[in-house]
C-alpha cells in the first residue's frame, strides 16, 4: 500500500506540474489534488490507516486559491498601471502638439495681421495716386465750355473711374472758338489716362500749326506722331476733330470715332451727320502702325439754332434697365425732345434721359 501511495503521490505531482501553465490550470491542478488526497485517505481507512492527506490538501488548495488571486489582482493592478502611464504619455504628447498648433496658428494670426496692415497701406497709398492722377489729368481739360455770340458749347465729362481713357478740348483764340476735339483711348486705368494727356496735346500743336492744311491733313499728321508715341504698348485712340469759324462754317474730320449727331432748328428728327451718297469718310483709328491710310474731311453749315452731340463709345454703350445697350437710337431718340435754344440745357436733358 505505501508503495501505492507513492505512485499515486507521483502520479499526483506529475498531473499538478503539467498543468500549471495558467491559474486556471492551477485551480484545477488544486482540485485535483484534493480529489485525489480525499481518495487516498478513503483508501487508508478501509486499510485501516488514519486519514490526514484530505486536511492537508484542502489547506493548501486554501493557499494556492489565495495566491492565485492574489497574482491575478497584483497583475491587474500593474495593468491599470502601465495602461495609466500610457494614457497620461499619449495625452502629454498630445497636449504639446496642440500647444505647438496653436502656437503656430498664433504666429499665423500675426503675420496675416501684418500682411493685411501692409496690404490695406499699399491700397490706401494707390487710391490717394489715383485721386492725384485724377485732378491733375482734369487739370489738363478746359474746365468750362466756351460761349460767345457766335457759338454755344457745353459737355458732359463723366469717367466710369477716376482716371479716364477720353479727352476732350476747345481750340480757342481769345475769345473765338476755332475748333474742338473728342477722343477715346482704348483700355482702361492709368494708361489710357497718360496717353490721353499725351494726346491732347499733340492734337493742339498740329490743329493750329497745320491750321491753313485740311482736317485729313492735320489727322494725318497727328497719327505720324502717335504711331511712334505708341509704339510700345497697344493702345490706339479714336477721335472727332472739328474746325468751325463764325459764320456757322463747321469742317469734321473722324479717325473711326463715334457718329455726330446733328438735329436742326425746329426739326421733330435727329440724324447721324454723314455726308450724301453714304461715301466712307472715317479714317481708320490713330496709333498703330500698319493701319495707316488717308484720313478726309467733310464740311458743312450749321444756322442759328441748329445742334451737334459727340461723344464716345461709353456714352452709347450703356445698358438700359432692360439690358438693351442705349445705343445710337437712344441718342437720336431723346435729342430731339431736348429743350431748344442753350446748348448747356440740351445736354443736361440727354445726359438726364440717358442716366433713366
Amino acid at each position: 500500500c505505501s508503495a501505492c501511495g507513492r505512485g499515486r503521490s507521483g502520479a499526483l505531482r506529475g498531473f499538478a506540474g503539467g498543468s500549471a501553465d495558467s491559474d486556471a490550470t492551477q485551480l484545477l491542478a488544486g482540485g485535483g489534488a484534493v480529489g485525489a488526497a480525499v481518495l487516498y485517505d478513503i483508501v487508508g481507512l478501509n486499510s485501516g490507516q488514519a486519514g490526514m492527506y484530505s486536511d492537508y490538501a484542502y489547506l493548501l488548495l486554501v493557499f494556492g486559491t489565495a495566491a492565485t488571486l492574489a497574482g491575478q489582482f497584483v497583475r491587474a493592478y500593474n495593468d491599470n498601471e502601465a495602461l495609466g502611464a500610457d494614457l497620461a504619455a499619449r495625452v502629454q504628447a498630445r497636449s504639446r502638439e496642440l500647444e505647438s498648433t496653436l502656437a503656430e496658428q498664433g504666429e499665423l494670426s500675426v503675420r496675416l495681421s501684418e500682411a493685411s496692415e501692409r496690404l490695406r497701406a499699399r491700397v490706401d497709398a494707390s487710391a490717394k495716386d489715383i485721386r492725384v492722377a485724377t485732378r491733375v489729368q482734369q487739370g489738363f481739360f478746359p474746365s468750362a465750355a466756351p460761349r460767345n455770340a457766335h457759338w454755344d458749347s457745353a459737355f458732359a465729362f463723366l469717367p466710369a473711374t477716376g482716371i479716364s481713357g477720353d479727352f476732350y478740348d476747345f481750340y480757342m483764340r481769345g475769345d473765338k472758338l476755332e475748333g474742338l476735339v473728342v477722343g477715346d483711348v482704348s483700355g482702361h486705368g492709368l494708361a489710357s489716362g497718360l496717353i490721353t494727356v499725351l494726346a491732347r496735346s499733340i492734337f493742339y500743336r498740329n490743329f493750329y500749326e497745320l491750321r491753313t492744311r485740311s482736317l485729313g491733313a492735320v489727322l494725318e499728321a497727328i497719327n505720324s506722331e502717335l504711331i511712334a508715341e505708341l509704339s510700345t504698348v497697344d493702345n490706339f485712340i479714336t477721335a472727332a476733330l472739328i474746325r468751325v469759324d463764325a459764320g456757322g462754317g463747321v469742317e469734321y474730320s473722324s479717325a473711326a470715332h463715334t457718329e455726330i449727331v446733328y438735329r436742326g432748328a425746329g426739326k421733330v428728327r435727329a440724324a447721324p451727320l454723314k455726308p450724301k451718297g453714304g461715301r466712307e469718310y472715317k479714317g481708320p483709328p490713330l496709333g498703330r502702325e500698319g493701319l495707316e491710310a488717308p484720313y478726309t474731311s467733310i464740311r458743312f453749315s450749321l444756322r442759328p439754332g441748329d445742334a451737334i452731340l459727340i461723344y464716345t463709345d461709353g456714352f452709347d454703350e450703356a445698358k438700359k434697365v432692360d439690358g438693351v445697350p442705349f445705343g445710337v437710337e437712344g441718342v437720336l431718340g431723346e435729342m430731339p425732345s431736348a429743350p431748344e435754344g442753350d446748348a448747356s440745357q440740351m445736354l443736361d436733358f440727354i445726359i438726364r434721359e440717358w442716366r433713366f
